[in-house]
C-alpha cells in the first residue's frame, strides 16, 4: 500500500487490479466456509487465525484469480530485467515478471533477491492480499465513493 487512489502514481491498473480482487470477496468466504454477513473484520480474524498451509492456500487462489485479471486485461509474462529500468512489470507494453505460476514465485523471488538485496516475498504478498481485498470489499460496501481515498498496493 503506497499511494492515494487520488495521486496520479496510482493509475488505472492500480485501481482496477484493487477492485478485482475486492469482487473476489465472495469466493473467498466460500472457500473457508463462512456465511457472507458482511462482518468484515470477523472474516479478517478467522483468516488471520487459519493455519499456514490454509493460509498459502488462499494465497495461491488469490494470485492465480490475479493472473487471470492481468491476462484478461492483455498481460503477458517477460522475464524479471534488471536493467533498462523495467524491472517486474513495464505497463506501457502490458508485460509483468510475475504471471507464472505459484510454484515458481520463490525462484523469481531469489533473482530479484539477488540483483536488489531485497526480498520481495511474493508469495507472502499474496497471502497479505487476501485480507487487503475484504478491506477494499468492506469500504466498497459502505460508500463506493470512499473508495477514491483509498490507498493502492
Amino acid at each position: 500500500i503506497k499511494e492515494k487512489w487520488t495521486d496520479e502514481k496510482c493509475g488505472a491498473y492500480e485501481k482496477n487490479s484493487s477492485i478485482s480482487a475486492a469482487e473476489f470477496y465472495k469466493t473467498i468466504i466460500k472457500i473457508i466456509g463462512k456465511k457472507d454477513d458482511k462482518n468484515y473484520e470477523e472474516v479478517i480474524n478467522y483468516l488471520l487465525e487459519l493455519p499456514e498451509e490454509q493460509k498459502n492456500s488462499l494465497g495461491k487462489n488469490e494470485h492465480n484469480r490475479w493472473c487471470a485479471f492481468l491476462l484478461t486485461e492483455g498481460y503477458r509474462h517477460m522475464d524479471y530485467d534488471c536493467k533498462n529500468g523495467k524491472r517486474q512489470k513495464d505497463i506501457d507494453n502490458k508485460k509483468h515478471a510475475c504471471l507464472i505460476p505459484w510454484e515458481d514465485l520463490p525462484k523469481l523471488d531469489a533473482i530479484q533477491k539477488s540483483d536488489t538485496g531485497k526480498d520481495p516475498k511474493h508469495q507472502e504478498r499474496d497471502v497479505k492480499n487476501v485480507i487487503m481485498a475484504i478491506k477494499i470489499a468492506e469500504l466498497i460496501s459502505k460508500n463506493y465513493k470512499e473508495i477514491n481515498n483509498y490507498e493502492c498496493k
